[in-house]
């Protein structure tokens, strides 16, 4: 369930590039820390930040990179997965700004048990290590743009119940 490959925009924002799923057996499991491992043709500037999610949730931040690693540790639970369920965890990144990095080639994992970390007793098992898709990152020139202008009005009352009323018009 992975995001496929994919070009990746410079200065993309909120990308999902890996999914995780953690699965508990008969005891809840609160995980407390994911080593994110970056690898391919890449440096570790070219990654702004990094996220985890649960669902539109963001459980965590991570500002930095170093030496392909990326830490998210809480230590009072980056997240729980419930007894006899499976919890997916995307991460997702803020691409670097610099053009200089177009043609780079990112592509994020998993590497041992070991990069998971939890807290009490349980365990959370998984095949690892994963690794995800590939995405390259390319300078776009001429990205779309849209502006829109908002007209003005003067002060207008609507009726509750009034139908067929326009609210809102606007040219692109």
């Amino acid at each position: 369930d992975n995001p496929a490959s994919a070009n990746l925009a410079i200065g993309a924002v909120n990308t999902p590039v890996l999914k995780l799923n953690f699965s508990a057996g008969s005891a809840a499991v609160t995980v407390t820390g994911v080593k994110v491992t970056r690898s391919g043709l890449s440096q570790d500037a070219d990654i702004n930040n990094m996220y985890l999610y649960d669902g539109v949730t963001r459980l965590a931040t991570n500002l930095g990179i170093s030496l392909g690693k990326v830490n998210f540790n809480n230590a009072n639970g980056l997240f729980i997965v419930p007894a006899g369920t499976t919890k997916t965890i995307t991460v997702t990144l803020d691409a670097t700004t610099a053009t200089s990095s177009a043609s780079h080639v990112l592509s994020f994992g998993v590497a041992t048990a070991a990069d998971v970390t939890l807290s009490g007793t349980g365990a959370v098992s998984g095949n690892l290590p994963v690794s995800g898709s590939q995405y390259a990152l390319v300078s776009v020139s001429n990205l779309a743009t849209l502006t829109i202008t908002a007209p003005s009005t003067g002060n207008v009352t609507v009726n509750a119940g009034q139908t067929n009323y326009l609210a809102a018009q606007f040219t692109v």
